[in-house]
């Protein structure tokens, strides 16, 4: 038996007669997608957690978003998924805390990412995590601000990408 660079050589021995069979690796499939926010996204509630609402995606290999749901990201199968929330707030002038928590089925926090801030321009969080999802389960991204007054999610690197990765 050899590995080699394009695939696995197996010598079996069949009966007195010697047999080489050549294995090549298998290409997993890419399954994944990548919402994004093209306009943005306003009145995001003082002192509570507000899904963002996705309106459009870079790429969608197996109908993980839809608009009739936009801030949904749904495994189409049961497996091993890598979720990565990007957030964007506008300018906030008064509080001190910024957050982003990924969700699963709408009200289990899965991952949060907060932040302690005084008053600050614009603020960008990342949150990310790999986890099992069954076909059908649903991941959100949820902001938080605590400003005392609405604020805005922007476009600039806001985006959330799921990917199968087994």
């Amino acid at each position: 038996m050899k590995c080699g660079q394009h695939g696995l050589n197996i010598q079996q021995q069949n009966n007195s007669n010697m047999a080489e069979t050549k294995l090549k690796p298998q290409a997993l499939k890419f399954s994944g997608a990548k919402a994004r926010k093209t306009s943005n996204q306003t009145g995001i509630t003082t002192g509570v957690y507000i899904d963002i609402s996705w309106d459009s995606v870079g790429f969608d290999t197996d109908s993980y978003w839809s608009g009739g749901n936009p801030t949904r990201l749904t495994a189409p199968v049961t497996g091993k998924y890598l979720i990565i929330g990007n957030t964007h707030l506008d300018a906030l002038g008064a509080g001190t805390y910024r957050g982003a928590s990924i969700q699963l089925n709408g009200a289990r926090t899965i991952d949060t990412g907060e932040i302690r801030t005084g008053a600050i321009g614009y603020s960008y969080q990342s949150v990310s995590v790999i986890m099992t999802l069954t076909a059908g389960d649903y991941v959100e991204l949820a902001v938080f601000q605590d400003q005392g007054s609405d604020g805005t999610v922007g476009t600039t690197n806001c985006n959330f990408s799921i990917m199968r990765v087994d």
